[in-house]
């Protein structure tokens, strides 16, 4: 398996993960990079709360050493 799959592999856990705990995610993509163990979410949520889970589910994976959520985009309102 190459490193690509590998995190490919773990992006998609993620993903899966995620839409598993029934949060208000919309164009979720996730990118991990295992040389630094950061994982990119970006995409739509409901609330603040929605993206701190989505963060801490991400940090949640084993190799994970950082989360940058900067690119989640918080609905009006929420």
């Amino acid at each position: 398996m190459t490193q690509a799959d590998s995190e490919g592999q773990l992006a998609t856990a993620i993903t899966t993960v995620v839409h598993g705990n029934d949060l208000a995610v919309s164009d979720l993509t996730v990118v991990f990079d295992s040389v630094t163990g950061t994982v990119t979410v970006s995409g739509g949520v409901a609330d603040v709360e929605s993206a701190q889970k989505v963060g801490e589910l991400c940090r949640s994976f084993a190799g994970v050493k950082t989360v940058d959520d900067s690119a989640l985009v918080v609905a009006a309102g929420g």
